[in-house]
C-alpha cells in the first residue's frame, strides 16, 4: 500500500551536516532551504559563499542574541536550550513577519494514548501542509541500572531533528504513522515511525531547558537536582530509527532503551499566549 506523504520536498544532495554541537542551528538553516519561498530568501540573504559560512554567520549572528530561558545566556553557547529554539528561529524570520511556536509533546491530563498521537500529528501537519518543517528534539532513555528491586531510568542523551514529511492522513485508531526527517549529525534524509507504546510501561522526563544540562565530565545529558517530579510515566510518542542512537550503542545489550519525540517548533495552529517578545509559549 502507498501512503500518500505530506510536506517539504528534500533535496538529500543539499542537505547541510552540522559542525560541533551546532543540531540546533543546522536544523534551523536547513528548514530555511527547504521550507517556503519566504524561508529559502532568509537563506540565501544569510552572509557566506558556503553552507558551512552560512552557518557559522546564523551562529554568530543570531546565537549571540540573549537567552530567553536562561538569564545571562545567550541563544547559542555549546547547544541550544530547548525552549530557546523558538526564540531562535523567531529571529531568524523577523524580517519577514512570519513567527513560529515552540510546544512540549507530553500527554494532557485524561488524555488516551490515541488521542495523544492524533494531537501530535495535527501540530505536525498543521505546519507542514504550509511546507514549514518541525525542529523536533528527540531524548533517549534507558533503565539499565537496578536500584533496589527495580530498574532505575535515567537519560541518555538528546537531538535536534528536521521532520519534513508525515502521512496526508491517519485513521482515528492508528497506534503509529511513518515520518520522513532530516538528521543534522549524519546530513542524511531518514525514516522513522512514530508511535504510542502502550503495551510495556515507561518513564521520560518533561522539562524546560533550565533543568537540564550537559555533563562534559559525563559526556551526556542530565537533569539538575530537583527534579524527580517530572519524570512522568507513559508520557511521550517514541520515535523509532535506525540512525537515531543518541548514546543507546554505550549501554549494555540487555537495556531497556527508547527515543521520545519530546518537543518541537513549528508554524503550528495553536491557541497558546504570546510572551512579551511576541513569541509564542506553552507549558
Amino acid at each position: 500500500m502507498t501512503i500518500e506523504m505530506i510536506g517539504c520536498d528534500v533535496d538529500p544532495a543539499k542537505i547541510i551536516a552540522q559542525e560541533g554541537r551546532t543540531c540546533v542551528p543546522t536544523s534551523l538553516l536547513n528548514a530555511l532551504r527547504f521550507g517556503p519561498s519566504s524561508f529559502q530568501e532568509i537563506f540565501m540573504a544569510l552572509p557566506g559563499g558556503s553552507d558551512s559560512e552560512k552557518l557559522r554567520s546564523l551562529v554568530e549572528l543570531r546565537g549571540s542574541e540573549p537567552s530567553e530561558v536562561v538569564r545571562g545566556r545567550k541563544l547559542f553557547e555549546s547547544g541550544v536550550q530547548m525552549d530557546d529554539i523558538a526564540a531562535f528561529f523567531n529571529s531568524l524570520l523577523a524580517a519577514s513577519g512570519e513567527f513560529v511556536t515552540g510546544k512540549h509533546f507530553d500527554v494532557a491530563s485524561q488524555e488516551k494514548p490515541a488521542a495523544h498521537l492524533r494531537r501530535i500529528y495535527s501540530l505536525l501537519i498543521s505546519s507542514l501542509q504550509q511546507r514549514v518543517p518541525v525542529v523536533a528534539m528527540v531524548r533517549a532513555f534507558a533503565a539499565a541500572e537496578r536500584e533496589g528491586e527495580e530498574f532505575r531510568w535515567r537519560g541518555l542523551g538528546q537531538h535536534a531533528v528536521l521532520i519534513v514529511r508525515v502521512p496526508a492522513s491517519i485513521t482515528p485508531d492508528a497506534q503509529g504513522f511513518v515520518c520522513q526527517f532530516v538528521d543534522p549529525a549524519i546530513g542524511a534524509l531518514c525514516e522513522g515511525y512514530v508511535y504510542s507504546e502502550i503495551s510495556r510501561e515507561f518513564h521520560a522526563m518533561k522539562t524546560s531547558s533550565v533543568g537540564f544540562t550537559y555533563s562534559e565530565a559525563e559526556n551526556k545529558f542530565v537533569p539538575l537536582k530537583g527534579l524527580g517530579d517530572r519524570w512522568i510515566k507513559n508520557g511521550f510518542l517514541h520515535l523509532v530509527s535506525s540512525s537515531l542512537w543518541l548514546g543507546t550503542q554505550d549501554v549494555p545489550w540487555y537495556a531497556r532503551t527508547f527515543v521520545t519525540l519530546s518537543h518541537g517548533v513549528g508554524n503550528f495552529n495553536g491557541r497558546d499566549a504570546r510572551n512579551s517578545k511576541g513569541h509564542l509559549w506553552v507549558s
